[in-house]
């Protein structure tokens, strides 16, 4: 919830405070207890007595903020000053929304009011609150999950989504927000992109708004490099796992650990490219192209050839799972070139980790040789395959340490990179 705070607090600084607040609603309907959320909020409103309302709430967390006191004096001075000198003072009951059961201090000189949290307008009663609306109305649940959707609160999305979806099935924008929900609450246990792209045609079958189905598209696309992404990173734990060297927490020297990674690396690839192949590529590439479909843009064939390009980085997937899982995607990008002609695709960037770091630059000569020499020589055999994947186990960590710190630049420079170019020179120029 911190991060949902911070995310809040730049949105209002940057002049957002609509969106700012939509989250801190959110937030404080799970924190009633966070001081900081309710003086944000503070903020986001523009009726005084929503104000006054706010930081009387941050001072019951926090009596002794003397501030917030300060200014809630000023506040109730200034309301004070536009009312008649014989209006009664005004006295405030805490009662709860009847659609969202937030907590409220209803004023006693109103008949009605509007609930903070979820926007909705409420009768007053006498010391009752009732509701406009049937809590449990298409309308209502449909604005609780758009406002829980647009504050990223995807878990209490799905679920107003879906009880639209229960009381009428025929309403598109629920089928959309459905699926975006579903699809950004999916992770590698719980894989969720399949039915993302089920809700998703089912509401854009019945709607036409050119600008919906963009950002639709864009979502789909985003969440897909997102699980993409999870995806990768989880099958090189796995892998990594796999082929540790390490037994019984006692670091071996480099022979024995490359002898035993190159006895456990077939098992271990084999493993995991079956996974990738059989349970998350579909998925990948269906959302992927299913985005590209209903709205061709040149920000949804970025984030396909991203798509593609976190799979062809991951260093525990087999060269033919990752030419195979690029193929699927020939007739998209074919489309890609006919309907954006002057476009061009991202450069894409295969880590180099010591040379990079050493030399600070991806695109330095030094890099790029040793990166070609990798590509064409080392990666064409089976022992240069073993060289690069004991290189790819050891060097992260070190290049983490070497591009922070100037005197080992150095020293991996006349140490690593010079005489590993000299010894590619040679190599080339005997070999030809």
């Amino acid at each position: 919830m911190e991060g949902d705070l911070q995310r809040a607090i730049s949105l209002i600084k940057s002049g957002q405070k609509k969106q700012g607040g939509k989250i801190l609603v959110e937030l404080v309907k799970q924190q009633p207890k966070n001081e900081s959320a309710w003086l944000w909020l503070s903020d986001c409103v523009n009726d005084n007595k929503q104000k006054i309302f706010c930081l009387n709430r941050a001072l019951e967390i926090n009596p002794n903020n003397n501030e917030v006191r300060k200014v809630i004096q000023k506040l109730r001075s200034e309301e004070q000053d536009i009312q008649f000198i014989d209006n009664p003072p005004v006295e405030f009951e805490k009662l709860n929304c009847p659609y969202c059961n937030g907590e409220l201090r209803v004023p006693n000189n109103r008949h009605n009011i509007k609930c903070m949290y979820c926007g909705e307008e409420i009768i007053i009663q006498g010391s009752k609150l009732v509701a406009l609306k049937t809590k449990n109305s298409v309308d209502h649940l449909l604005s609780l999950a758009v406002v829980a959707e647009e504050a990223k609160n995807y878990n209490e999305a799905y679920k107003y989504y879906s009880q639209v979806l229960e009381q009428d099935a025929g309403v598109s924008i629920a089928w959309i927000g459905k699926g975006i929900s579903a699809g950004w609450l999916s992770s590698v246990q719980n894989q969720r992109l399949d039915e993302a792209v089920t809700c998703i045609a089912k509401g854009i079958n019945s709607n036409s708004d050119a600008k919906l189905i963009e950002r639709v598209a864009i979502n789909l696309i985003r969440m897909t490099q997102s699980y993409t992404k999870v995806v990768c990173e989880y099958l090189d734990e796995v892998y990594n796992l796999e082929i540790s060297p390490n037994s019984g927490g006692v670091l071996l020297d480099p022979l024995m650990a490359g002898a035993i990674i190159g006895a456990r690396r077939p098992t271990a690839e084999k493993k995991v490219n079956n996974e990738f192949w059989q349970i998350h590529r579909v998925v990948i590439m269906r959302a992927s192209n299913y985005a590209w479909r209903i709205f061709p843009s040149i920000e949804v064939a970025t984030g396909i050839y991203k798509v593609i390009d976190i799979v062809n980085a991951n260093q525990s997937l087999g060269s033919g799972v990752q030419s195979g899982f690029e193929e699927g995607f020939n007739k998209t990008k074919i489309d890609i070139k006919d309907k954006l002609p002057h476009w061009k695709p991202p450069k894409r960037k295969k880590g180099c980790f010591i040379a990079t770091a050493t030399m600070g630059d991806y695109n330095h000569p030094y890099v790029v040789t040793l990166r070609n020499f990798r590509d064409k020589y080392l990666l064409s055999n089976h022992a240069g395959k073993l060289i690069v994947q004991i290189y790819y186990y050891f060097s992260p960590p070190l290049a983490q340490i070497i591009e922070t710190r100037t005197f080992l630049k150095k020293l991996s420079l006349y140490l690593i990179i010079l005489p590993s170019i000299l010894f590619v020179n040679i190599f080339i120029k005997e070999r030809y």
